[in-house]
């Protein structure tokens, strides 16, 4: 019988009823509600459920509310704009939880947070998504500009020491160095010009070059401190004539600048041939809906240590052979190399933890060690230079007494100020013997 009614349809109330494969209606059902009248319930037809249309339709008017207030019968409050609904145990109760970062939600009793496009962004409970600001070292920002400022300082007092040197290249403080100073001071610029590529919109031939100027131009110069540095370790080894005319055979100046900068230079041939640097937009950890624009050093990092790690050891060497040798020609190089160890060594802790701050510590490291050089080599020799230049001014400026008596022989001498002069003894050194080409005739007697 059950079978036979599966199959049955018919007409009632101007309605056609049938029924489906499992015995339920395909028309939808009747809401009744049972009315008390007297001592008996009566049932009453108050709306209706359409399976058609999905839908409930409810009569309000026949359904007697209690105080004619309508009771609300759901477990849970609606979900403002800005939260998704998070479906508990019970199917028609749920909790509101605010959308995470990046998702958002512009509708009621949403179900869940819709993801933001790309290029946008948004904060926990949002019901909108904002724009992203893209962060890099901009030129107009504070600390660039003390950058900036700081480069041009450090390319002046190196022009101003190159044409110090040029001007004074005969004086015996740099006339055996002269050459080597001036690789020093053409590497300090490379080092320099590589810190400003740090500053603007980073792309990836500007991420290459600023490493690359960095490493090449102090690898030059510190391959020319110890070049200095080995020259003054065999003359240290003057009390031994085997050892010091063995080490003679190793004193090659250009030859060992040459090698070492080439080292570094194929070192970073490798870097950016097998692990190259690049671009990468990441979230900022300081500053809401921000990405930070960085140069990467690579996927492992092996070529950027490399890099630093060769410059690290030429540095310690340099220390070493200097502080054997310690003397007032050394201390330059001790304390060039040491304030160079110290800036890198606060430098690495900081790159390796803070992401953000990367290109910021590196900069101020590469100044750090660029000043160290600048002040520890460079001003000293200008302060003597200069000194000594002075002291000759005003000791060729001094007259000489008009008369000078000798009781004792009965002769007067007058020397004219005009032409015998007080000559510095650190410019000029006058044997005995050579007395005699002085101009006879500067000099007047008078008995």
């Amino acid at each position: 019988l059950v079978e036979i009614l599966h199959s049955l349809s018919f007409t009632l109330d101007d309605e056609m009823h049938s029924f489906n494969k499992n015995g339920d209606s395909e028309n939808g059902y009747s809401l009744m509600m049972w009315k008390t009248s007297g001592d008996e319930r009566i049932p009453d037809v108050v709306g209706r459920f359409l399976i058609k249309n999905d839908k409930v339709e409810i009569d309000e008017n026949k359904i007697p509310w209690s105080n004619r207030t309508v009771p609300v019968s759901r477990c849970s409050e609606p979900c403002r704009p800005g939260t998704e609904k998070s479906i508990s145990n019970i199917s028609c109760c749920y909790s509101c939880t605010d959308c995470s970062e990046g998702y958002y939600s512009n509708e009621t009793d949403q179900l869940a947070c819709k993801k933001c496009p790309e290029g946008y962004s948004s904060l926990p409970g949002w019901t909108e998504c904002q724009k992203l600001k893209i962060w890099y070292l901009e030129w107009s920002a504070g600390y660039p500009i003390v950058v900036m400022i700081g480069t041009v300082i450090g390319v002046l007092l190196l022009v101003f020491s190159f044409t110090v040197y040029i001007l004074h290249r005969e004086n015996p403080i740099i006339k055996d160095t002269l050459v080597i100073s001036c690789l020093m001071k053409f590497g300090l610029m490379v080092s320099f010009g590589g810190v400003i590529l740090f500053l603007g919109d980073p792309n990836e031939p500007i991420c290459r070059a600023q490493q690359t100027m960095y490493g090449l131009g102090f690898t030059l110069c510190v391959s020319c401190i110890l070049v200095m540095a080995v020259h003054t370790f065999i003359e240290i080894m003057s009390s031994d004539p085997v050892k010091q005319r063995r080490l003679r055979k190793f004193n090659r100046p250009f030859v060992i600048i040459g090698l070492l900068t080439l080292t570094q230079a194929l070192i970073c041939i490798f870097w950016m041939v097998f692990d190259p640097v690049g671009v990468v937009e990441a979230p900022s950890q300081t500053q809401p809906l921000t990405l930070n624009r960085l140069c990467t050093q690579g996927s492992t990092y092996y070529g950027f240590g490399a890099m630093h790690v060769y410059i690290a050891l030429l540095a310690v060497l340099c220390f070493l052979l200097a502080f054997k040798g310690r003397s007032t020609e050394t201390e330059p190089i001790i304390f060039s190399m040491l304030i160079h160890l110290f800036a890198w060594f606060c430098f690495i802790p900081v790159y390796i933890t803070q992401d953000e701050l990367r290109s910021i510590v590196q900069i101020s490291a590469i100044m750090v060690s660029n000043y160290g050089v600048i002040f520890c080599h460079f001003s000293p020799k200008w302060f003597k230079i200069l000194s000594e230049k002075t002291e000759t001014e005003k000791a060729v400026k001094t007259p000489v007494g008009p008369r000078t008596d000798d009781r004792d022989s009965g002769m007067g001498c007058t020397v004219r100020s005009s032409s015998v002069r007080s000559v510095p003894q650190s410019r000029f050194s006058i044997a005995e013997s050579e007395m005699s080409n002085w101009d006879i005739n500067s000099l007047e007697f008078s008995e």
